[in-house]
């Protein structure tokens, strides 16, 4: 195989980017995964309409509720529903 300029360059530059990747420090690389420490956290949602804008029918378009979920690690879920809209 005859390396030409351009194939040189390439394969220079293949090099230089994976030996960049491979010491690069990535704390998600390479490790695995963390049992759960039993803390809990929290969050936090905020829903506004500040500065927004939309064209409306004639009609009543406030919704009549809120249902946020979702899901974690080892099966953990969460679910909050409001009856009215905030």
């Amino acid at each position: 195989m005859i390396l030409n300029y351009k194939n040189k360059l390439h394969l220079i530059a293949s090099s230089a980017f994976l030996l960049f990747l491979l010491t690069c420090n990535n704390p998600v690389a390479f490790r695995p995964m963390q049992e759960p420490s039993g803390e809990s956290g929290s969050l936090i949602i905020s829903i506004n309409s500040d500065g927004s804008k939309a064209l409306v029918p004639d009609l009543d378009m406030n919704p009549a509720g809120y249902t946020i979920s979702g899901n974690g690690p080892n099966g953990s879920s969460f679910s909050e529903s409001t009856a009215t809209s905030p």
